[in-house]
């Protein structure tokens, strides 16, 4: 196997354990978080059923009993086969109960695992200890990843990714002599956590031709093509697999699609590049133009890095091609025909700081060891300065939601204790909106049932207000304060009064 040019490997280790800690200490606040919407309904559909309910999930509808009302039903062809999400929120609750604690921490591992696998490619690629620290921290404290660690049934999100990069960086490593195996089993594990990870098909292929890694010899050749085939054989059975859970290969809910559409192609990259160096980042900080100046920083990088003169131009430059646009398009090609969420980009956010990481690494390799260092710590000072803000203002939003949501529950709980039998529980003003962390209304009444709490009110509850019903992906503004009022058929029973504090 040919030697990798990286870092030492003490330098390595000390700041895998840096990244690590900057991470958990970024979402060590949500580690206390209680459970939040889609939370309560996803793990919730997973008690008292029996083992084999599980293994049925390699080929059935993997969204759990309760979101079958939601028309994700395999009998219409819908659905969605994540069978690794799943066992592993049942490991969680197999380990902790409703104690959401270690589900927060099996999330924010994932975000870990995730950071620091983006690190390693960079030294398996050659930059240096210090730029490959600041592109993964880069990386770890984007607001994007603030929109999924809290969220414990959005972690299918940074798990597909770090399984997805974990593939990569075995796939280069097995360009230098290694096994195939083990980018082909990270690759299955991805695609049984969630369908989009698909698209680290591309990812292989596109090395092999950006990067001129087609094998010359016919060793390299033999090994080619087992890879390739192994690869080939994986996706047929996973196909398969799709085809017995729904009829068809395509799964889905049902919503509409828009892939043909120009209009929905550029409109979709737009709203990316909004979310990614948009207002909610730079306007915080009260600097006009930031957002050009940070575009006009990015593109100066690129540019050096392009006019930089050796024998490595023409590879880098193709290195370039691979892990810009290349990556990019690829990492995001299932997206733009459907709908916008920001939970989905962690894959090609993690190629974006890639590729500017391998840029900035390269601009300033001619420099001096301390020059580049000096440069590199100014980078990620004003990473942290632009990013985390942000990052932590979403976290912390989350923590307050979960906080009302717990308090909500434990004021009907009360409210509602020793009711007779007969007549419903009737839920009316109840805050419902998509946009995260609020997630609020729908998660209220699987929150009063088992097993989150022994009472099981939600048996007999409904939620009543079609006012709010209407918020959903709305743009109005996210209320500040909601007046709940819980009704006992047509009987008032109390009111549970609470503010949001986002």
């Amino acid at each position: 196997m040919a030697e990798r040019p990286g870092a030492a490997p003490t330098s390595r280790g000390l700041c895998l354990v840096a990244l690590a800690v900057l991470t958990a200490a970024i979402y060590g606040p949500n580690l206390h978080d209680y459970f939040l919407g889609d939370d309560f309904d996803l793990i919730g559909s997973l008690y008292d059923k029996p083992a084999t309910y599980f293994l049925r999930l390699l080929a059935d509808n993997a969204s759990g009993d309760a979101w079958k009302t939601w028309g994700l039903d395999a009998a219409q062809g819908r659905g969605y086969l994540r069978p690794l999400h799943i066992w592993l929120l049942k490991l969680d609750s197999l380990l902790w109960g409703t104690n959401p604690l270690g589900f927060h921490w099996t999330a924010t591992v994932a975000a870990i695992a995730a950071v620091c696998t983006a690190f390693l490619i960079l030294d398996e690629l050659g930059v240096g200890s210090v730029w490959a620290f600041v592109g993964a921290a880069a990386l770890g404290s984007h607001p994007i990843l603030s929109t999924i660690v809290p969220f414990i049934a959005a972690r299918e999100e940074t798990i597909t990714t770090a399984l997805c990069l974990a593939a990569f960086l075995f796939f280069l490593r097995f360009r230098r002599g290694s096994s195939p195996v083990w980018p082909l089993v990270l690759f299955a594990l991805a695609l049984l956590t969630k369908e989009t990870a698909v698209a680290w098909l591309a990812l292989p292929l596109g090395h092999d031709v950006f990067a001129g890694t087609v094998p010359a010899t016919s060793v390299e050749r033999r090994r080619t093509r087992r890879f390739y085939g192994g690869l080939a054989g994986l996706v047929a059975v996973y196909l398969g697999l799709r085809q017995l859970a729904f009829g068809n290969v395509v799964g889905g809910d049902g919503g509409p699609t828009n892939y043909l559409s120009a209009s929905a192609f550029v409109g979709y990259h737009s709203q990316f590049w909004h979310h990614l160096l948009g207002s909610h980042l730079f306007d915080r900080h009260g600097v006009p133009l930031l957002p050009w100046l940070a575009v006009a920083a990015f593109a100066t990088l690129l540019g050096l890095s392009l006019l930089v003169q050796d024998a490595e131009r023409r590879t880098w430059t193709r290195r370039a091609l691979f892990f810009g646009p290349y990556w990019y398009l690829a990492a995001t090609a299932l997206f733009y025909g459907t709908y916008y969420d920001d939970r989905h980009h962690s894959l090609p956010l993690a190629g974006l700081a890639l590729f500017f990481t391998l840029a900035a690494d390269r601009a300033t390799g001619g420099w001096g060891k301390g020059q580049s260092a000096l440069f590199a710590g100014f980078a990620l000072v004003a990473l942290a300065w632009v990013l985390l803000p942000a990052t932590l203002g979403n976290a912390r939003a989350f923590c307050e939601a979960s906080r009302v949501t717990a308090r909500v529950r434990e004021d009907i709980e009360a409210i509602t204790k020793g009711l007779p039998d007969g007549g419903a529980v009737l839920l009316v003003n109840t805050p419902q909106r998509e946009d995260p962390p609020y997630y609020f209304g729908w998660g209220l009444q699987a929150a009063l049932g088992r097993p989150f709490t022994p009472t099981d009110v939600a048996r007999r509850l409904r939620i009543v207000d079609r006012r709010s019903l209407a918020m959903n992906r709305s743009s109005a503004p996210m209320p500040k304060r909601f007046d709940l009022e819980i009704r006992f058929s047509e009987r008032q029973l109390g009111r549970v009064e609470r503010v949001f504090r986002p």
